[in-house]
């Protein structure tokens, strides 16, 4: 069975009203209800323009209140910065106040303003990821419990209140890389990936990751979702000439949220892989250079989107997350293509399409 959802997000420029750029994401929301979505995500940044959203659970409680039958996602919790129990106590209460599912990606983060500001070393990134997963897992069992980590310590034993709604929460590790993939396998946290990558290389992702996974779980018990950007056109062609006038910026605000010039990653342990990515970030700001980066998108016509969702179902993901935030697409442009999808290539997975139901917990 295959899952749709969408990505929301308050891409913007600095003289951009926030308020009514949080207004439209809700707007946004109410577009994903009517045209049958199974869900929305959002991101997790903060101190630049680039996705300033900065608490993604208070965004989705308001979310819950106005369409308690969506589901919500995020994509992703940087675990490293938040109280890990403080963090499953606010997870448990978001179960408690919608009625459907909850997709909570978490990962380690990669931005080095963002880690320099809460103080956090991003050397202890892993660890404090690995002490934040076993945190929340363990209070997410209901019993009163302790944990002693590496970087967490609770002094006393308690039990979580609320507790979490049972079977609706489900978590999802971020994967960039096949190193990252080999760490959520081990954890037997199911992959959350990203579209930046050719196929052959989401393969070796979801393969490496699925043969880290421990005996008690099959890759076949997870869902895999995917985050890929989409645009909807009469012709190939129309598609792409779409996506060069609107992703350039997108990149933009990434080339400066991340710094790419300085290269942060190439000196911290477990981050080295990134400088080669965040390294060809900067070509991605020019029109000229996306044809490579295209060819893994769902650009195109319906026909076209079809045959690459089926490519990657192939390849094992079975949950797709479309992306269309920039600066230069407007909200009319946006929502257009929202209900194209739902309109003209979702019904060609008639059959196939999962209804919005309780997968597995994790």
């Amino acid at each position: 069975m295959v899952r749709f959802g969408f990505q929301i997000g308050q891409v913007c420029r600095p003289d951009e009203d926030h308020v009514r750029l949080y207004a439209s994401m809700l707007d946004d929301c109410a577009v994903a209800v009517e045209a049958g979505y199974d869900s929305v995500w959002m991101v997790e940044h903060h101190f630049t323009d680039y996705f300033p959203t900065p608490s993604p659970l208070i965004f989705l409680s308001h979310v819950a209140a106005k369409f308690p039958d969506l589901s919500l996602g995020t994509c992703v919790l940087v675990l490293p910065w938040y109280q890990p129990l403080r963090l499953a106590e606010e997870i448990a209460m978001l179960s408690n106040l919608t009625r459907a599912d909850l997709h909570i990606g978490v990962g380690r983060g990669t931005a080095k303003i963002e880690y320099d500001a809460f103080d956090v070393p991003m050397e202890e990134s892993r660890v404090r990821f690995r002490d934040g997963v076993q945190i929340i897992r363990d209070a997410f069992e209901g019993d009163a419990f302790q944990f002693e980590g590496s970087s967490f310590h609770m002094r006393r034993r308690v039990q979580m209140r609320p507790p979490v709604i049972t079977g609706k929460v489900h978590l999802y590790g971020a994967i960039g890389s096949p190193q990252s993939a080999e760490i959520m396998g081990k954890l037997g946290l199911p992959p959350l990936s990203v579209g930046n990558f050719p196929p052959t290389l989401q393969k070796e992702i979801l393969d490496t990751w699925a043969a880290n996974l421990g005996p008690e779980h099959r890759r076949e018990d997870f869902l895999k979702p995917i985050v890929i950007g989409c645009e909807i056109a009469a012709s190939d062609d129309e598609a792409r000439e779409r996506a060069r006038r609107v992703v350039p910026d997108f990149f933009e605000l990434q080339v400066r949220h991340y710094e790419v010039d300085q290269d942060h990653w190439k000196h911290i342990e477990g981050y080295q892989q990134f400088s080669k990515f965040f390294g060809n970030l900067k070509r991605l700001t020019d029109p000229r250079n996306l044809d490579r980066w295209m060819d893994f998108q769902l650009f195109g016509t319906p026909d076209t989107i079809e045959r690459k969702i089926r490519h990657y179902m192939d390849l094992g993901f079975d949950y797709f997350v479309l992306s269309a935030a920039s600066p230069s697409m407007s909200q009319d442009a946006r929502h257009d293509m929202l209900r194209r999808f739902m309109k003209d290539v979702a019904p060609r997975f008639r059959g196939e399409v999962a209804p919005r139901a309780t997968a597995r917990g994790n």
